[in-house]
């Protein structure tokens, strides 16, 4: 193995730890805050927010390692497939950073409602909190439709490297291309709509399926070796 592909197997190595990171750390930070948030009217988020001011502070710190985990895949799955097609690779790679970083508004908007939530010397709510609140939890929702938009592009770019390098199963390729594209086709009608519930989650199961696999092959097999030039 030349030092070329060896640099190329780890950069997959790489990709494959942070793929599991990012998977655990963003469901970890999307399930604790929804459970700590709460649903209702914007006073009873403040109030929750309050309560479990420590909770969401935890929420940020998930919010960092998917962050630093989306940045990582970013720069991994580049040096790992732009033997492909780099023109193709460097998309991928511009899709992926875009990601981490509008993504980072996940945690901005969590700090924010922490502070909105911290009541006065009175102990009452200080003046214009609920619309802050307000404001940050529609940051929160866009920004995350946003950044997924991102995601779905720059796996998109990588499966059909994956397909054309022949580096992983082509099942396993054109499956997590064919989930790449369903993002991208739904991510823009669930923002132009508002759609929520089960439009907005199922678009999501052949991606984890994907990227959990994708992951577990990685793993055991690395990618196949690049044909010789």
């Amino acid at each position: 193995m030349n030092l070329a592909e060896r640099a190329r197997q780890r950069a997959a190595w790489i990709a494959e730890c942070a793929f599991l990171v990012y998977i655990v750390a963003g469901l970890a930070e999307t399930m604790l805050f929804e459970s700590t948030v709460g649903s209702g009217p914007a006073q009873t988020k403040l109030a929750n927010a309050h309560a479990n001011a420590s909770t969401l502070r935890l929420t940020v710190v998930f919010s960092l390692v998917t962050i630093l985990s989306a940045l990582t895949l970013a720069v991994s799955l580049f040096a790992a497939t732009c033997n492909y097609g780099p023109i193709v690779a460097l998309a991928g790679l511009v899709g992926r950073t875009a990601e981490g970083v509008i993504g980072s508004a996940y945690a901005l908007t969590t700090a924010g409602l922490v502070a909105a939530a911290r009541p006065s010397e009175a102990g009452q709510l200080i003046a214009g909190s609920e619309a802050i609140a307000v404001l940050m939890l529609a940051i929160r929702h866009d920004s995350a439709l946003l950044s997924a938009t991102c995601f779905a592009v720059g796996s998109a770019a990588f499966a059909y490297l994956l397909i054309r390098g022949r580096a992983v199963p082509a099942t396993l390729a054109w499956f997590g291309l064919a989930a790449s594209v369903l993002l991208v086709i739904t991510l823009p009608v669930q923002m132009a709509t508002g759609a929520r519930g089960l439009f907005a989650i199922v678009p999501w199961v052949p991606m984890l399926v994907f990227e959990v696999v994708l992951a577990v092959w990685l793993i055991v097999r690395g990618l196949r070796p690049a044909p010789a030039s």
